[in-house]
């Protein structure tokens, strides 16, 4: 588990020719962040990377926030080209 939560959804899927798995987490607490801490309903955290030992084209990518502002996320993931 990469968060501290309960995980909700793990998936992998290809990104181009590279595959990545990700991670959907429900968070335990809010004390994780200040900034969000004003924010209403519960906090959500999303991990999307490489699996380990993947070399050439590592990836990470996270996102911690509004469940409402999760599918933004996923659209920036889905706009990612690999460098050539």
């Amino acid at each position: 588990m990469h968060a501290e939560g309960t995980q909700v959804l793990r998936k992998e899927f290809r990104l181009s020719d590279v595959w990545l798995t990700r991670w959907q987490y429900l968070l335990s607490d809010r004390r994780h962040s200040a900034v969000l801490a004003a924010a209403t309903g519960p906090l959500w955290q999303v991990d999307c990377e490489t699996p380990v030992g993947v070399h050439g084209q590592p990836f990470f990518a996270w996102f911690r926030g509004s469940e409402r502002d999760i599918p933004a996320f996923y659209r920036v993931i889905d706009r990612v080209v690999p460098a050539t």
